[in-house]
């Protein structure tokens, strides 16, 4: 079956696949975007995950499940929301093989934005009022970020991931954040969702005081 539509199951729009369109699409763009794919990474101070940005021999791991739906769409087996997750990246990775520089700096906005919103969120869950401010208006900052702003933003000295806290340089964290802040008191979580937000709000190349604690 190369052909099929697939209902929301709510009110969102039917989608119609074209699951050999598909795969034309992947095949055509593949050598491409991976070349363009490379000069992201090897231009990257920020993002270096390979899940996300792939290796010299391996694509993203949103790729290979993106070409692994694909090939199961010749079956007609593809849910409302695989169906839509398969038409996105497939947009992302001919944004990726294009030529025009401008499709390519915006290629990989929304998948590297809605990694980190999951991961920000995820810091959310059980963190006190304190934190959560500075979460929520990291999360705020890089909801008004254009999609080229916010590829660029992922992939620069500037960026931190929600991730990274644990990774030892707590004392200097909080002590940077304190004075930052005004506060005489501060948890480490609490200074660290203060560090997303600097990040956020004006990157490392605007905060020397960030460059003296957390190196670059």
């Amino acid at each position: 079956m190369a052909k099929f539509t697939v209902k929301s199951g709510g009110r969102g729009r039917p989608l119609t696949i074209d699951s050999d369109k598909l795969l034309t699409q992947l095949q055509l763009a593949y050598r491409p975007a991976m070349r363009n794919l490379a000069q992201i990474r090897k231009g990257s101070s920020g993002v270096r995950d390979a899940a996300l940005l792939g290796t010299q021999t391996s694509v993203p791991e949103w790729w290979q499940t993106t070409l692994t739906l694909a090939e199961q769409a010749q079956s007609g087996a593809l849910s409302y929301e695989a169906a839509k997750y398969v038409r996105e990246n497939i947009r992302a990775i001919q944004r990726l093989a294009s030529r025009q520089e401008r499709s390519r700096a915006q290629a990989l906005s929304d998948i590297l934005y809605k990694d980190y919103l999951r991961d920000l969120e995820y810091q959310m869950r059980g963190a006190n009022k304190e934190s959560r401010k500075w979460y929520e208006a990291t999360k705020a900052k890089i909801q008004k970020l254009s999609k080229r702003e916010r590829q660029e933003y992922f992939t620069s000295r500037a960026y931190e991931s929600p991730k990274a806290f644990g990774r030892n340089r707590y004392e200097k964290i909080r002590a940077w954040a304190k004075k930052n802040t005004g506060k005489a008191t501060m948890s480490y979580s609490e200074a660290y969702a203060y560090l997303l937000y600097r990040r956020a709000a004006d990157g490392l190349e605007n905060s020397n005081d960030q460059i003296a604690v957390f190196g670059g």
